[in-house]
This record gives structure tokens, sequence and C-alpha cells, in this order.
């Protein structure tokens, strides 16, 4: 610490003498710098000597204005830097194709699917999502985790329906029972207040950026005199 601190002592006084010297030795000082060496006169010497005064307060502000606009440029670009860093954050859209009505819903395989998609930014990493939970609190919505996002595609996310406090099933229990999300997410809809409006749930999905943790928030509507999503879920 302590060679540390006389090394930037030092380092100032070199600068400080670069200085003094490049000021004493310009056409204007030379005849100061002799008259002060050579004069008898005590008010000579004085005005000499204030002249001398002048020029090193000069010289140290030329040494501060140096390393200040040097400190400016570097907070300049460390500025710069954060914000290209902020703009390149991973930017993550998710988009919902629901068909609409009861009859639809019950005829087809995949009423609804789900889809994260990167719409921009640096690749999002170990994405993880907040159970969603129905509005009685019977059930809970619960999407699976990705490693990371295919830039080109929309990723597909599979989901599941869990009736609160039953064991979660595994994906070779899935394979054996069948496809029966559509029924389950049906079922899941339908624990609501009756005669209720639109219905607004809120995702929360988890994902690393490089080696920092972040969060995004989407919102599923559900309108259950369409019965059907919304694709908005911003």
């Amino acid at each position: 610490m302590y060679d540390r601190g006389m090394g930037r002592i030092g380092k100032f006084f070199r600068a400080m003498f670069s200085e003094w010297v490049s000021g004493l030795t310009g056409a204007a000082s030379i005849p100061f710098t002799v008259a002060a060496l050579w004069v008898s006169s005590h008010a000579q010497r004085l005005l000499y000597g204030s002249l001398a005064g002048i020029l090193l307060l000069v010289s140290a502000y030329r040494v501060w204005a140096k390393e200040n606009s040097r400190a400016e440029n570097a907070e300049s670009e460390l500025a710069n830097l954060k914000a290209r860093y902020f703009a390149d954050q991973p930017k993550l859209g998710l988009d919902i194709l629901s068909t609409e009505g009861m009859k639809q819903w019950m005829e087809l395989v995949d009423p609804v699917q789900f889809y994260l998609q990167p719409l921009g930014g640096r690749m999002a990493t170990d994405i993880r999502f907040d159970p969603v939970m129905s509005k009685l609190g019977k059930f809970s919505l619960q999407f699976d985790s990705l490693p990371h996002l295919h830039p080109s595609v929309r990723n597909t996310l599979i989901y599941e329906i869990q009736d609160v406090g039953a064991h979660s099933l595994g994906y070779r229990d899935r394979d054996k029972i069948g496809n029966v999300s559509k029924e389950m997410l049906r079922i899941f809809l339908l624990d609501s207040e009756k005669c209720a409006g639109e219905q607004d749930y809120t995702l929360t999905a988890h994902y690393r950026d490089n080696d920092e943790e972040r969060t995004h928030t989407f919102h599923l509507r559900f309108d259950p005199h369409r019965f059907k999503f919304a694709r908005n879920t911003v």
C-alpha cells in the first residue's frame, strides 16, 4: 500500500516537472527565469518569484486538466459500454396459438400451443418458469424448463397441470397416460369464479444472461366467454 502511494506521488511530480519545464522554456518565460537569477532588488525578486508561482499553479492546472479529461473520457466510454450491454440484453416473447370455443377445444388434439421465442439481444439460457395458480388455487400450470432458446425457431413450451398437493408426473408417466393436457388445462381454467370476466394469469420466467440472473413477466389472458387465450402476452 505504501509503495503504491509513493508511486502515485512520484507520477504526480514527474507530470508536474514536465509541465513546469514546458512552461518555463516558452519564449515569454525565458526572460523572467534569467532575471530572477541575477537581479538583486528585493522587489524584482518578489515579482519574478510571483511569476514563477503563477507558472507553478498553471502547471498544476494543466496536469489536473489533462487527467480530468482522461477520466471524463473513460467515464464516457464506460457509460457507452453499459448502454450497449443493456441494449443487448435478451428479449423474450411468448406467443399463444389458441382455438376459440368449447366445441373446437374438445375436438382438437392440441387446442392451445405456447411458444417462447427470442426477439433480439444475447441468447438466454437456463430458462425456468414459476408455477401459475388457477384462480381458486386448486390447480397449478407448470411449464418445463429450457436449456436455451434456438434463435431461428419458435421454441415449444411443454406444460403440465397439477392438482395442488398431488405428485408431479415424470416424462415416463406422461407417456403412459397419453395426452391429457388439454383436458387438465380446461379444468384449470374452469377453476374460477362463475360469471368472471377476462382472466389474467401472470407467468414469470427466470433465465441466465451470461453470469447474471434475470426475470421476465408475461400475462396469459383468457376469455371464458369465447373460451380462448389472447395472443398478446405483454
